[in-house]
């Protein structure tokens, strides 16, 4: 969705969110501690150090954000988007819905919903890729991934999966339920049904219906 490629930069970012936080406010702590060392100019270093703190709890401010945009999602959702974009082995490992009921077309309708969801959640919440650009332009792990997304080279953010990391069913089939369609079982009885019926009715509304006359004849005196 043009304009919300941010929201992947983030959702890519999210596990790390709080590390990298950590790490630097870390930085901060160490350029103002070894402050007397440094050659640089007493107040550019100071801007420098503000900045750092500044950016550490923009960091911790977008996890948090990110965090809240995560609630209420379905147990499927959030497996969706560790598969994606989070890709923790822990949270992965032996998650009920990491064997697919469904096709993998149907999957990859699946995984844009839930990022249109997402979207529309960052949306909701006043937070635009215009904000995001504000808050981390001096952030080049961000900039670079943005420009990365926006290019259409996401693959290139993370590292390449095995390609059975998830099963998928080789044709449409439970999964259609969710999508407006019947599963093939209840699909397949009432095709069944629908077939009887029209067998039915075309008997009963022949001109000469076979063995009529055994059923309903005068003749057969009971």
């Amino acid at each position: 969705m043009k304009g919300f490629e941010f929201v992947k930069v983030v959702l890519f970012g999210y596990p790390q969110l709080e590390k990298i936080a950590d790490g630097v406010a870390a930085g901060a702590e160490v350029k103002a501690a070894l402050s007397f060392r440094s050659w640089e100019d007493t107040a550019a270093l100071t801007e420098r150090i503000a900045d750092e703190i500044l950016l550490a709890e923009r960091l911790r401010a977008l996890r948090e954000l990110t965090e809240r945009m995560l609630k209420g999602l379905t147990e499927e959702e959030r497996f969706l988007l560790e598969y994606k974009y989070f890709r923790r082995k822990s949270r992965l490992s032996g998650n009920p819905c990491r064997q697919m009921l469904c096709s993998e077309r149907s999957y990859y309708r699946r995984q844009l919903a839930v990022f249109r969801k997402m979207c529309s959640r960052f949306a909701a919440a006043g937070y635009t890729e215009a904000d995001f650009i504000k808050q981390f332009e001096n952030f080049p792990a961000f900039m670079r991934a943005l420009r990365a997304v926006k290019a259409g080279r996401e693959g290139a953010l993370t590292p390449r999966r095995k390609r059975r990391d998830v099963g998928f069913q080789k044709s449409e089939t439970s999964c259609d339920s969710a999508e407006g369609r019947l599963p093939r079982m209840t699909r397949t009885a009432i095709a069944t049904a629908a077939a009887h019926t029209a067998q039915i009715t075309a008997t009963c509304t022949a001109p000469n219906p076979p063995e009529a006359s055994g059923l309903f004849s005068s003749g057969g005196g009971r």
